[in-house]
Parts: C-alpha cells; structure tokens; sequence
C-alpha cells in the first residue's frame, strides 16, 4: 500500500470533504537568524511524520504560531502554503499568548499529562488553572478549525494530547464532520490514569472521535478499561469500540512509522558521502567503533540510565577502552521546566565524570552534541554508527529507530532498543535493553558490538524489509481505510434522511 492508495482513498469515499489536520506543533517555523531570518523544517516525531503525508494529500494543516517571525509571514487569515519551496498544503497558524503557553502547554500538557502518560508520576503537577488554560486553548483550536470548512463537510484529523478536548467541541460544531484522533504517546493503565482529576471530561473529549488511534494493541487495551472504569459507556472490547452518548467510537493500534525511501536516500546522498570522510576522520573510525544515540532531552528517553551503563560496559570490559567512542546527540526541549533543567544538569555531569574517568590521549568514551541536529547531518551519523542505542524508559513509539534502519543502506549496525518503546513491538530483531538493570544493560552493549557481522546483516536486512512496507504512507492508508469502512452507505444516508424528516 502507498501513496496511489492513499489518493484513491481521498479522492473516492472522501472526495466531499476537506483535509484538515490539527497538532499543537508546527511543520515549519519562521525565525529571526544573525543574517535575516530562516524557514526551517521542525523536528519531533509528528512534524517529521505528518509533513510528507500531507505534501502528498494536500489540504489545511493548523498548529500553534511558535516561531518569532511567524506573522510576519502569514495572509490576513493567518495562513502560509508550505513547504516554502514547493507548497503543497496550506499551514493555518493559531496564535497563543504568554499566559496560554505558559499553563496550557508547559503546565497542563507537558507537567501534567506528559508524565503522567509515561509513568512517571513523582514529576506530575496538577493545578487548576492549568486545565483551565488548557480547556480554553483547546476550543480555540477547534474554534479556528470550524471556521476553516465552514459549510463544507470535513474529514479531520487531531493529533496528540495537547489537544484532547478537541474531537468533543468539533463534534459539537460539526455532527456530520469525520473525526480521527491520533495518540502518540503511551496510554497508561487505569491505575495511573485514575489520579487526573479530570479524568473524565478529559475521556469524554476524545470520544468525540469517530476513530481513536494508539501505537500498540496496550495502549488500546488501557484506553478501554478507563472508559470501562470512569464512564458509563458501552465498551465491547472484542470490537474495540466505545459507545457513549449515542456516539461509537472505534480505537484501534496504528504504529506510526517513516518515510523509509526518504531516509533511504539522504542515506546515499552525495553530500552524506562528503560528510563521512570529514566524519570518519574527525572520530578515527579507522580504530574506532562507533556508537550513537539521538533523542530530546527528556525523562522519559533514560538518558543517565544509558551513561551509567555504558560507564558500567567500560569499566567491566577495559578492552574497549581506547576503542569505543559514544556520541549522544540530545536536543533541547522544554528548558522553562525545571525537571528539564535539573536534566540536562545531570547529563552533562555524567558524560564529564565518564570521560575524566576513561579518557585517553587521542581518545574521548563520549561525545555530547547539546543542540537540534537536522535530518541531513543524522543521515550521516546513522550511516557511520556500528551501534544505535534507544533507552526509553517509557515511549509511544520512537521513530529515531525506525530513521537508524532505514539509513542502514552499509548494513553494518545493530539496534539496542528499550523494551518500554512502542517500536519494540515491531523490532523484533533488536537486541533488547532494560533501562533500569545497569548490568544487563552493559552486557547487551558488549553483545551488539561482538555480534558477528551475517548475523548483524540479517537482522538489519529483516528490520528493513518491514520498514520497507510499512512505512509512513502505509501507516496512513490503514487510517483511512478504517476510517472509510466507518462511513455510512448511501442506502442507510438514504433511511436516516427519512427518519428525520419523520
């Protein structure tokens, strides 16, 4: 299935509505630079996912303004096409104000839910005024997305937790509106979810939904027994649905994924060729064996958990001293929250400590690399890499995993891959790590890097092949062909007609 599929799709069951896509973040920001200003693509595992989607479908696509020159370029109705160079969609900035960014996202959304979404409960803070904020935030999206189709009949799609509400106000707004709602982050279990205080108006906001979608079979599990728990609802968990209200909903696992062939080919770009050389050089790879790890700085990806255990490794087999040398590319993300602060505080100590310890003339155990990488310059870290590492302690999906496979073209590295990431699901030829247990951690470091090479080329070549098919177009077609199974046929449009008029 790919894009043919896909267009089929839009062009035929939903040939009469029109595309509008909601997140809190933006596919691209204009900002101010030294020199003038710069439109550049957004990182973060939606923007990154959604963006070629919806190069290819066309359509609206409404996310908060973050950027400071972001009105500056924009028509009167808050509207830019996108991509600059070539637009294909139109991007509908939403505007939002200290007090709204400040309570709404980085209070409610990202001090509340974030955590609590990821079992992490001793960083959760709830406050009134956040859910307030995010309540009023949250309408005002659906407000601006109404405003978007108007008369015209709508096919919508939502996008994460920052916007929860939404699916219920556009219901409210739209009854013949087709509402998909897609979770990215971990659903937790009724025993943590159960101390949102609420819990309920918040259920009730994403069974607005006509389809609700998770990244694995758990999350939908979870999702279910809440509403079984908090709501008066009719739950059928055979057919993963939830009526309430009059109102079904069907929750189903749809695995986010990437453009692999987009990956593939920055992989054999000329100017990642070029990149290598100056690379290899830079980290004597002639004698070195390189490992690597790309992530946000956030609690949630085990950061400090991978250091120790690679202090661990070292120290347990001194032979690899001299000989292994780690980069940690970590982004900066969400530095107004202290947790986030006191995080990156942590890290950099702990790759300071790890190379006093170890360190060699001509030799340094870890590299940290503090700021946004593009896809680009990863493409050439992904290539050079022997060994990836993704140590979550809890994670929706992570696509920085499925991005390493795809730009695996030398066949060469191998994957140490968290058993708390929703890819572990579909990675089946991963070398599994537990975060929390240092020694099995270490040993499955020494396990990848001694793994002999057919062995490594298997297991690449097999994890590859499944990215290959289920990519990023086919992880959309599934939505819309469950989605497009959903929609009423004219014979049973044709009885409710005359039920009304009745």
């Amino acid at each position: 299935m790919g894009k043919t599929e896909i267009l089929r799709l839009l062009k035929g069951t939903f040939a009469d509505r029109k595309l509008i896509l909601l997140s809190n973040r933006e596919p691209y920001v204009h900002r101010a630079i030294p020199r003038g200003f710069v439109c550049e693509k957004q990182g973060g595992g939606v923007a990154t996912a959604l963006d070629p989607v919806m190069q290819m479908v066309g359509g609206t696509w409404i996310a908060w303004g973050s950027g400071n020159l972001d009105k500056s370029f924009v028509d009167e109705k808050g509207r830019v096409k996108v991509p600059p160079q070539d637009p294909k969609y139109l991007l509908k900035r939403v505007w939002l104000t200290e007090d709204e960014v400040e309570n709404y996202y980085l209070g409610f959304s990202n001090r509340s839910l974030w955590p609590l979404a990821h079992n992490l409960c001793n960083q959760v803070v709830f406050k009134r005024k956040f859910w307030e904020f995010y309540k009023k935030v949250n309408e005002h999206f659906a407000q601006v997305a109404s405003e978007e189709f108007e008369s015209e009949r709508a096919l919508i799609w939502v996008n994460d937790y920052q916007l929860a509400l939404v699916p219920q106000k556009l219901r409210s707004k739209a009854e013949d509106a087709m509402i998909v709602f897609f979770w990215h982050i971990p659903w937790p279990n009724y025993d943590l979810f159960c101390i949102l205080p609420q819990r309920k108006e918040f259920l009730e906001g994403l069974l607005g939904s006509d389809l609700l979608g998770f990244h694995t079979q758990n999350f939908c599990r979870n999702f279910l027994a809440c509403a079984e728990q908090e709501l008066e609802a009719e739950v059928n968990f055979e057919k993963s649905t939830v009526t309430y209200r009059d109102h079904t909903t069907k929750v189903k696992a749809f695995p986010i994924s990437i453009d692999f062939e987009h990956f593939c080919s920055l992989a054999q770009s000329k100017e990642t060729q070029a990149m290598l050389t100056k690379l290899r050089k830079g980290f004597h790879l002639e004698d070195t064996i390189l490992g690597i790890s790309v992530d946000r700085l956030d609690y949630t990806k085990g950061i400090p958990e991978k250091l120790r255990a690679i202090d661990l490794f070292l120290e347990r087999y001194p032979q690899y001293q001299g000989r292994f040398t780690f980069v940690q590319i970590a982004a900066p993300s969400r530095t107004k929250i202290k947790a986030y602060r006191e995080l990156r505080e942590e890290v950099v100590s702990l790759v300071s400590q790890i190379n006093q310890k170890y360190e060699k003339p001509g030799w340094r155990p870890i590299f940290l690399i503090n700021r946004q990488v593009d896809h680009k310059t990863l493409s050439v870290y992904y290539r050079l890499a022997d060994l990836a590492i993704i140590s979550s302690v809890r994670d929706g999906m992570n696509l920085v995993a499925k991005e390493f496979i795809a730009s695996q073209i030398d066949e060469k590295g191998i994957l140490c891959l968290s058993e708390f990431a929703g890819a572990f699901e579909e990675m089946e030829n991963s070398i599994p790590i537990n975060p929390y247990y240092s020694d099995g951690f270490a040993e499955a470091i020494k396990k990848a890097l001694e793994m002999p090479l057919p062995e490594k080329r298997d297991r690449i070549r097999r994890m590859r092949q499944y990215l290959k098919e289920y990519d990023i177009y086919r992880w959309t077609y599934d939505i819309f062909q469950t989605l497009s199974e959903m929609v009423p046929s004219q014979a049973e449009a044709d009885v409710d007609m005359l039920l009304m008029r009745e």
